[in-house]
């Protein structure tokens, strides 16, 4: 993760805002919001998904180590990756509401 904030670093003045896709800890994301003041951490919930992951696989600490984590935004999607894209604008406006605050 270290790299991830040493890139937005570097390039902070050059973009509005840096997208992060993935996170698999608490450490991760708690890093980007010490450093950055306007850091939010978006859970996209997928509960009918099936990630074809094994239950050894899927209990593995890079799988469950956000499982209670306490999201800044949670987005229930059981539509598909469509429903997303569509929402994005929503998802901007909840971020920019809670930055104005």
């Amino acid at each position: 993760m270290n790299v991830v904030s040493d890139f937005i670093l570097a390039f902070k003045t050059e973009f509005d805002y840096f997208l992060v896709p993935d996170c698999r800890f608490p450490n991760e994301i708690n890093l980007l919001k010490e450093k950055y003041y306007d850091v939010y951490s978006i859970l996209v919930e997928r509960s009918e998904f099936d990630n074809g992951l094994t239950e050894e696989q899927k209990s593995h600490p890079s799988e469950t180590a956000l499982d209670s984590y306490n999201f800044d935004i949670t987005l229930i999607n059981q539509e598909g990756l469509d429903y997303v894209k569509n929402n994005a604008v929503e998802i901007s406006k909840i971020i920019e509401f809670y930055s104005n605050k």
